[in-house]
């Protein structure tokens, strides 16, 4: 549908957080605001999408004026995706949890460590999560661990500075160098793009990049050689970018 989903956690000028899907012409489609610091949101459908709030300790199910359908407590919630059977995926610091339509929990990991910083449900029923030591661990159904890998120190602490992607690779913002990385399931850097202090990216399923900045609020679309091929005239402090 060539949509892109922008997760605002804080505008200076609102003192609040929102939520705006845009189309390719970059005309709005829906916008949610007065949200508490919101760290991820994700639309399906024609007219829901679920919204992870920070500061609210909550993940909610809303329609696209705003209204509460559902809502479900967590600690310290960094993530939240609609999964293609229904349910909701919610990433929090010190746990992963899966619920059904109904909000009844059907997946459950927890980490006293409280080091979670991004996580993917894969098609495989594994999970993938990212600590705060950028340390990458792949987990089956029943959360045993199949792999590990130490991948670059954090420079960015928000929940957009990472990307889990499909093939088991991951996007990083590497904040204080300037630069997007990509990394392979082993770790290898296979890609990079440079940018000034980015805080969020994400892969479109052309396999370009959208990259954004909470300070500059720029965001631009880069190809697979880094270039830049569209340069978002609106401005979006980002610190989550999704697709659609």
């Amino acid at each position: 549908m060539n949509y892109l989903l922008v997760v605002e956690s804080f505008d200076p000028g609102k003192q609040t957080g929102k939520v705006v899907e845009i189309d390719s012409r970059g005309k709005i489609r829906f916008q949610i605001e007065n949200l508490q610091a919101p760290c991820d949101a994700h639309a399906y459908g024609s007219d829901r999408v679920v919204i992870a709030e920070q500061n609210a300790a909550r993940v909610s199910e809303r329609d696209y004026k705003g209204n509460i359908i559902w809502q479900k407590p967590i600690n310290q919630p960094m993530g939240v995706e609609h999964l293609s059977n229904g349910h909701t995926f919610i990433v929090g610091r010190n746990q992963l949890v899966e619920v059904d339509k109904g909000g009844k929990e059907v997946y459950s990991y927890n980490r006293p460590a409280g080091d979670i910083m991004a996580a993917q449900k894969l098609r495989n029923r594994q999970v993938a999560f990212i600590t705060n030591q950028g340390v990458y661990t792949r987990m089956d159904g029943n959360n045993k661990e199949l792999k590990t890998v130490h991948l670059s120190p954090i420079q960015w602490w928000g929940t957009g500075g990472f990307e889990i992607l499909k093939n088991d690779h991951v996007l990083m913002c590497h904040y204080n160098n300037q630069k997007v990385v990509e990394y392979d399931g082993d770790g290898k850097v296979v890609w990079e793009a440079a940018f000034q202090w980015p805080t969020t990216a994400h892969r479109l399923p052309n396999g370009n990049t959208v990259i954004g900045s909470q300070q500059s609020a720029k965001l631009v679309e880069v190809d697979k050689t880094g270039k830049v091929v569209k340069e978002y005239k609106e401005q979006y402090r980002a610190n989550r970018i999704r697709s659609r």
